[in-house]
Formats: structure tokens, C-alpha cells, sequence
């Protein structure tokens, strides 16, 4: 769930949402990296590694929240909201809200049935 402009909306980053990131964006990594301004810099022994060096991207917040929303309401049956609208009431500062669409985006794919069952997979 996320508040915006005293609005509580659920929030999902699932398939759905993937696929709209799959169309724009040349890879999940570099959505990802973008979205909460990471870059890739050269550690001390010369090799590459992510980390946070700028601002998180207006645009990734602007183009991930809307859809988020609206595929969180979708799924439980509610009407979406209008993309503009949801925009215009962003009142957030725009890094809490990228780490916040971040947290949603890094548990979402976690399977509810192995966490309750604990499943472990046979061995080879």
C-alpha cells in the first residue's frame, strides 16, 4: 500500500508490470539500476560493481508508480485509476518513493506457497 496526496492505493509490481518495463527498457537490471540510481563503478581491483551514485529517475517513478496502482487494483477487482491523476498527487519525495516502489518490486515474485511450505526441491 502506498499514500499519496492522503489516497491509499494497494500497490503490485507483477508480470504485468514486468512486461510494460520488458517494452521499454532494455533489461530488468538496468530498469532496476536506473530506478534507484545506481551506476556501475569500478571497484579497487578493477572489477564492476553497482552502486549508488546519482538521484533515482523522475521519469522510471513516473512510468512505474501508475502502472503499479493500477495493476494492483486490476487484480482485485477494482476500476484503475487515471495515470494523470495518480501524478498529479504525488506529494512524496521522490527518493522515499523510489525505494518504496523498489521494496514492492525486490518481494513481489516470492511464492507465498514455498514460503508456507517450506518447499525444498529433490535433490539431484
Amino acid at each position: 500500500m502506498i499514500t499519496i496526496s492522503e489516497n491509499t492505493y494497494p500497490i503490485r509490481f507483477d508480470y504485468t508490470v514486468l512486461e510494460k518495463v520488458a517494452e521499454k527498457y532494455p533489461n530488468i537490471h538496468k530498469f532496476e539500476m536506473e530506478l534507484i540510481g545506481c551506476t556501475l563503478v569500478k571497484n579497487k581491483d578493477g572489477e564492476e560493481a553497482p552502486q549508488i551514485t546519482k538521484d533515482p529517475s523522475i521519469s522510471c517513478i513516473i512510468f512505474l508508480l501508475p502502472l503499479m496502482i493500477n495493476s494492483a487494483l486490476d487484480y482485485q477487482g477494482f476500476e484503475q485509476v487515471d495515470k494523470k491523476q495518480i501524478i498529479q498527487e504525488i506529494d512524496l519525495n521522490y527518493i522515499e518513493l523510489a525505494g518504496i516502489l523498489h521494496a514492492e518490486m525486490s518481494k513481489c515474485f516470492k511464492s507465498s506457497v514455498v514460503q508456507k511450505k517450506k518447499y525444498i526441491p529433490n535433490p539431484k
